[in-house]
């Protein structure tokens, strides 16, 4: 795998990543709003794609990275699995995410006055994105608890050569007989057997 590019690492780090998003974010909502120039908006959603891009990227190859360098035995750090509550912790920040989007759809405009179609249908996603993620946490607990390893560190037996050799070839599943073997044989090849 090809290392990123600087330009991808600085952006994809987390604590970057997350400032871009936000920095993003609030140039989208004002253009929404009206003050920002309706190209400058766009470019905002735009590099909001770019910058979800990069941080992909940088996690992907961080992981194989960090593979790799175990595969010749060095005590490398292994990318960590998503534990219970990172998953819980994600998808709780993602809902406070859409019920904030929602809130401010809702607060865009004046009071007392009509709000316009689109702040009621972007009002109506972040609603339905809320719910969505709600529904995920929810569906996500019961398969927590099935995700917990039984067996404990120390049954786990090391690695042995044997156990190299046997991944790479499975063993037969079944030898043929003699017979069928010189019975599948071409003529020119059976006679020299016989």
């Amino acid at each position: 795998m090809t290392p990123p590019s600087a330009s991808t690492r600085l952006i994809g780090k987390p604590a970057v990543a997350a400032v871009l998003y936000v920095a993003s974010g609030l140039t989208a909502l004002g253009w929404i709003r009206g003050p920002v120039p309706w190209w400058l908006g766009i470019m905002a959603l735009c590099f909001i794609g770019t910058v979800h891009n990069a941080a992909r990227e940088l996690r992907r190859y961080n992981a194989w990275a960090a593979e790799w360098d175990a595969m010749g035995g060095y005590d490398a750090p292994m990318a960590k699995k998503a534990t219970a509550w990172g998953r819980r912790g994600k998808l709780l920040a993602q809902m406070v995410a859409f019920a904030l989007l929602a809130w401010a759809f809702c607060n865009l405009t004046p009071a007392g006055q009509k709000p316009p179609a689109f702040y009621v249908g972007m009002f109506f996603v972040m609603c339905g994105g809320l719910l969505w993620k709600l529904w995920q946490l929810i569906a996500t607990r019961g398969r927590d608890h099935a995700d917990r390893p039984a067996a404990s560190k120390k049954a786990v037996k090391a690695k042995t050569v044997d156990d190299v050799v046997e991944w790479a070839l499975p063993p037969a599943s079944s030898s043929p007989s003699r017979a069928e073997i010189t019975r599948k044989l071409p003529d020119y090849a059976a006679r020299l057997v016989t």
